[in-house]
């Protein structure tokens, strides 16, 4: 139970990162099956300490500068603390997927949501996964911040 509330504390003490604190990149490489595989990295760019919590949400954007609406799973592990914290100039991960596509074409701006900011990022790598086989248009999904050494 002293984990638990300590973590607690903690929160309570260090401001979420907002998006002014933060350096975001994305990158995608091709996955097995079409889909995409990659990780989101945020530095802390601030002169003070923030905490990056909760999984973060991702909205990919049309050739026609609109959002594409793709589904994005959430999946239920458990974390605790569910958050990191970042120092300044340290960096934080967390992986990401696209599982296929078969919308509007994507041109490859993403907009990176977590809680306390958001930053919208051109990714390096492909700008959208290909059509599943099975002709579904396939959905998002993110996992949590770990730091990076």
């Amino acid at each position: 139970m002293g984990d638990l509330f300590r973590w607690q504390q903690e929160e309570a003490k260090i401001p979420p990162c907002g998006s002014n604190d933060l350096a975001v990149s994305v990158r995608w490489s091709r996955a097995p099956g079409g889909g995409l595989r990659g990780e989101i990295v945020a530095e802390n760019v601030s002169g003070h300490a923030c905490r990056l919590g909760r999984k973060p949400t991702l909205q990919p954007w049309g050739l026609d500068g609109q959002p594409l609406g793709v589904d994005q799973w959430t999946t239920l592990e458990l974390r605790m603390p569910p958050f990191v914290i970042l120092a300044p100039g340290r960096r934080a991960s967390a992986p990401i997927s696209w599982s296929g596509w078969g919308g509007r074409a994507a041109s490859g701006r993403i907009t990176v949501s977590w809680e306390g900011g958001s930053a919208t990022v051109d990714a390096d790598g492909p700008a959208q996964p290909d059509l599943p086989e099975r002709g579904e248009t396939g959905s998002l999904s993110s996992s949590w911040f770990t730091l990076l050494s």
